[in-house]
């Protein structure tokens, strides 16, 4: 009885569910019931304290501690199997993500339709509307919400051009605002908001450079080896394994990369003769040594070439790369060591300011979550706030402020909260300091 689809999930969870059965135990032996047994149980609706009538209601006694089953009437089974179909029609021409997204954002449709105008133009994933599921139309509340709401979107474009219009929009305003031009870009390996600055020509037959993070271009070393790991592999060729690129191998040699870039800082033709070294290096082996890239002197890194500097026997070439893995690794090596890729980074320049103001930011406002656009503004000017001068400069301001001019509510949010509580002041003047 509780997997009866025809009963109401209270009469579902009043039975309880059957307990199941541990792995390593066998199933009980049953049987059948014989004719006679079958005959000889009594029908149900002759039971004490069931009732016949098709109302639907508790109907259990004291005396008998039972629960009756309540079952669905037709026109409420019949409602169930009409949404059924329905929900069944919309997402049987979506993708599994599409689906994933419709179901999770039935729940909130009456947050997330705010306008028209919106629902409209919003090139994100669209949310299943009410119609399409057959659910009960919104209440006369938030009809009345719906009709005064005022939009906060000030942007027409999709989450991956917002990055582009900001930038057009900074420098655009740059020579009016501040009266300066910003002559270099530095990005994380994204040209389009490049490409859109040089494309506007925004100051005129001024040329824009880019520069690329170090950091980033570090990480592209580990993101292309563990890629072709997998391209060899959809191929039929294994590039993993022991004596091979594992993933500790592939941490080493991105670690190697990155050493060579940092160590020959605004020197491009030493810092592409040390990436070049690396390769050369993990190749070598007794027979064909290939250190002639590698550092010279006492003080090299090479453990070959220090021998031969101390006039000592050059040590055995241990845990070389295959001669195979060597040879899927030369374009990789010949991509990254590109001189265009290490003139922009070559000057060591990095993105951690931006991301350390950034994550100011976000601590003020999470991203796990949606947040109106006067909450990002707020975050957005707090943050720089406690970025140039520190958090206790900060709260002395904002006090000093909050205390010099207390202004009339303008948000929805503080208008709702001074109808309903209009002495909220007066009550927190009255809480006593603590001791």
């Amino acid at each position: 009885m509780p997997g009866d689809s025809r009963l109401k999930p209270s009469t579902q969870r009043a039975f309880g569910s059957r307990k199941k059965r541990a792995w390593n135990k066998k199933a009980p032996a049953t049987s059948a019931p014989s004719a006679a047994e079958l005959e000889s149980r009594p029908d149900p609706l002759d039971l004490p304290g069931t009732s016949t009538d098709d109302t639907v209601g508790p109907s259990s006694t004291s005396e008998t501690l039972r629960v009756d089953a309540a079952y669905y009437s037709t026109a409420e089974q019949a409602q169930r199997v009409e949404r059924s179909a329905q929900t069944k029609t919309v997402l049987s021409g979506k993708s599994a993500t599409q689906r994933k997204f419709d179901l999770l954002g039935v729940s909130a449709e009456c947050q997330t339709a705010k306008c028209d105008k919106c629902d409209a133009k919003s090139l994100s994933v669209r949310k299943a509307t009410d119609k399409e599921y057959g659910l009960a139309p919104q209440d006369e509340g938030d009809t009345n919400w719906l009709a005064t709401h005022e939009c906060q979107r000030n942007i027409e474009c999709n989450s991956g051009r917002m990055e582009v219009e900001a930038a057009l929009t900074m420098f655009q305003r740059s020579w009016a605002k501040h009266g300066l031009r910003y002559t270099t870009v530095l990005s994380d390996g994204d040209s389009r908001t490049f490409h859109a600055l040089s494309e506007a020509e925004v100051y005129g037959f001024i040329q824009i450079d880019k520069k690329d993070c170090i950091n980033h271009v570090h990480k592209r070393m580990g993101a292309a080896l563990r890629n072709l790991v997998d391209k060899k592999k959809a191929q039929g060729e294994s590039l993993g394994g022991r004596g091979k690129l594992t993933q500790e191998k592939i941490k080493k040699i991105a670690n190697y990369y990155g050493y060579a870039l940092r160590s020959n800082i605004n020197d491009v033709p030493a810092m592409k003769r040390a990436v070049e070294a690396t390769l050369l290096h993990m190749t070598s082996t007794d027979d064909a040594p290939k250190h002639s890239k590698c550092p010279e002197g006492a003080s090299s890194w090479c453990k070959y070439n220090r021998a031969l500097a101390n006039g000592e026997s050059p040590p055995s070439h241990k845990n070389a790369v295959p001669a195979c893995v060597g040879a899927a690794l030369e374009p990789v090596f010949a991509r990254l060591s590109d001189e265009s890729l290490l003139a922009r980074c070559c000057e060591g320049k990095t993105q951690n300011a931006s991301e350390s103001l950034h994550s100011v930011i976000w601590t003020q406002t999470s991203k796990n979550g949606n947040a109106s656009l006067e909450s990002v503004k707020r975050a957005a000017a707090e943050a720089v706030a406690i970025y140039n001068q520190g958090r206790r400069a900060t709260n002395e301001s904002i006090a000093a402020t909050v205390a010099s001019a207390r202004t009339a509510p303008e948000t929805p949010v503080m208008r709702e909260s001074a109808r309903l509580f209009p002495n909220i002041e007066e009550q927190e003047r009255a809480v006593p300091p603590r001791a």
